[in-house]
């Protein structure tokens, strides 16, 4: 006899058929226990996982360190460096490394790329170090030749003297290897490559070579950048340095470069710019709790993308402390202009309006300046303010507004006027001409010229000798014009300096501080501009 499965009661399947109807569709899913993450949830979430650099270089922390190839083929670690528990980097350290130590052998096989310290597994302090906390440094052993000419690998960190000697004499810096590395990391890297800290003279020669050997003169310029002795450690003639940017993934985790950021680098800032936008915008509709973590959010992210969403939040009293946090992190864009007029509007007369016209004057909006020009023509502390925003500006952008402004009705706008001009061109109204027909008369000649124009053309007035940018003869008398007493002039002279040579020195130090560190620059590095 055949026993039949008992028949399911139809009011079971209705209410079955009722309860999926009612499901959420996250119930329906591969993986029902796990509900979806929302919109908003997915915004403030950071990035996770393995090779990921949080913070700064000097106070942050890596995740899940990526290991190097302690022993590889073209990558390795110095053999007194392998007990250490150093050999952890970033993702993007460790792929730039490992790329670029194949690059060269596919080059010219040869010696392997020698590193030493990196991280340790999680960042934080690790000895010997003041940075490399966050897995973006590392320190790399130069390439070296023995006594007959032939490629040694190193197998420990060698100083090398002002003249590429090391080893007491048994070896020598291999300028043709060392440039490789450099052409290298600026060919196939440049969107990553911060720093490589070096001793000035090896990086005197390792430039002088680039030159005579026909190297790019665009990678010969970026070389002389990113090739640069730090100001405040070892002077690393035994090793190099290298540090990267921070990656867009590291980015969205917390991470933070400092400056200089190089003008060629654009990668990282132009695939941020959605989602600093999407936080941005998600900001309109949220509210309370949220709208705090994602200034949170914002703020740790740090693109100008966000500003303009963040600027009306000015006006809110229980946001506007966290928002100011934020644009100080972001900084401000030109679509951040409408809407910080707006709420000047609301806020002009609140100890917030000299933020807000610093912020307009950084906005880099072609009407910014004019803006700046009809507030300085008001009065009162407003106007002052103003003009000093105004006087912040690029100078070829904002003579014209100056002079206008030497008429303003308030006496102190008239002043920052007449100082940025003379600051800007250092030129002096003569005292039996009135200012403003001086300037008015002085602009109406050297319109279309440029702020490098100007400033030649008045040296050459106060008698020194310099007919252009590549006049590197000039560059002693220019370095004997930056002078304690003397910002004016001395910004001008240094102006000039960096227009010319591409160096630049701490602007914080005193004039006299500046003016020792150019001499001491110039006297290393006179034979790459003059024969």
């Amino acid at each position: 006899m055949t026993h039949r499965p008992a028949a399911t009661p139809p009011f079971l399947v209705l209410l079955a058929l009722a309860l999926l109807a009612l499901a959420p569709p996250w119930l329906l899913a591969d993986d029902p226990l796990t509900p979806p993450t929302s919109p908003l949830t997915a915004l403030l979430t950071p990035p996770d996982g393995p090779g990921l650099s949080i913070g700064n270089t000097s106070t942050g922390r890596l995740q899940q360190g990526i290991p190097i190839d302690r022993d590889g083929q073209a990558l390795a670690q110095l053999p007194t460096h392998r007990r250490r528990q150093s050999h952890f980097g970033a993702r993007s350290l460790t792929e730039v490394l490992q790329s670029t130590a194949e690059a060269l052998q596919r080059r010219a096989p040869g010696p392997r790329l020698m590193l030493g310290d990196l991280s340790n597994q999680e960042g934080g302090d690790i000895r010997r170090h003041r940075s490399h906390r966050n897995g973006r440094d590392v320190d790399l052993a130069f390439f070296m030749r023995d006594q007959e000419g032939h490629p040694i690998e190193a197998q420990r960190f060698v100083r090398f003297d002002a003249n590429g000697v090391g080893c007491d004499g048994a070896c020598t810096f291999d300028l043709q290897r060392n440039w490789e590395l450099v052409e290298t990391l600026l060919s196939d890297h440049d969107q990553s490559l911060q720093y490589l800290f070096i001793y000035e003279p090896l990086r005197v020669l390792l430039l002088i070579h680039a030159r005579d050997s026909g190297a790019d003169p665009r990678l010969r310029r970026r070389a002389a950048r990113v090739l640069r002795q730090p100001s405040d450690s070892a002077p690393h003639d035994d090793h190099y340095h290298l540090r990267v940017y921070c990656s867009v993934e590291d980015r969205l985790a917390g991470c933070q470069d400092r400056p200089p950021h190089w003008s060629w680098v654009q990668r990282t800032s132009r695939e941020l710019a959605p989602h600093a936008q999407a936080l941005g915008a998600a900001l309109a509709t949220a509210s309370g709790e949220d709208r705090l973590l994602l200034l949170a959010r914002i703020q740790t992210i740090a693109h100008p993308s966000a500003a303009p969403a963040l600027i009306p939040l000015l006006t809110d009293p229980e946001l506007s402390d966290a928002t100011r946090d934020a644009l100080q992190a972001t900084g401000v864009n030109a679509q951040s202009f409408t809407p910080l007029l707006r709420v000047w509007q609301q806020k002009r007369d609140t100890p917030l309006a000299p933020r807000l016209l610093d912020w307009a004057a950084q906005t880099g909006h072609p009407w910014a300046p004019a803006w700046l020009t009809a507030v300085a023509r008001g009065d009162g502390e407003q106007a002052c303010q103003a003009a000093r925003s105004l006087a912040r500006l690029p100078p070829e952008q904002i003579i014209p507004y100056l002079v206008g402004l030497l008429d303003a009705p308030t006496a102190c706008v008239q002043q920052q006027a007449q100082q940025a001009l003379v600051a800007a061109t250092a030129q002096q109204p003569p005292e039996n001409q009135a200012p403003t027909a001086f300037w008015r008369a002085w602009w109406a000649e050297k319109r279309g010229t440029s702020r490098a124009d100007w400033l030649m053309e008045a040296f050459r007035d106060g008698g020194l000798s310099i007919s252009g940018l590549d006049d590197y003869t000039a560059v002693p008398a220019l370095i004997d014009s930056i002078t304690d007493g003397a910002e004016a002039l001395s910004a001008n002279a240094e102006f000039l300096l960096t227009a010319m040579t591409g160096h630049w020195v701490a602007a914080h130090a005193k004039p006299g501080d500046r003016q020792a560190a150019w001499r001491k620059w110039w006297h290393l590095n006179q034979p790459l501009f003059l024969p």
